[in-house]
């Protein structure tokens, strides 16, 4: 079967030049996607701390429903 996502859940990290985490964020990104979908989106997230040489953002959840 195939399936969409909804309720899609991320965690933003902020990392130094020595690769530690200086500052984290969580939120849900209010789209559906679907089979094989591509959506273009905004976070309205942390402004960059101090010292963040790069960032990482990961989905930690997301609800699903077969199609």
């Amino acid at each position: 079967p195939s399936y969409s996502y909804s309720n899609i859940a991320y965690e933003t990290s902020y990392l130094n030049a020595d690769g530690k985490v200086i500052a984290s964020n969580k939120g849900t990104l209010s789209l559906t996607l679907g089979p094989q979908g591509e959506k273009n989106t905004q976070l309205r997230d942390l402004t960059y701390p101090s010292g963040t040489a790069t960032y990482k953002i990961r989905v930690t959840s997301a609800t699903s429903q077969a199609e």
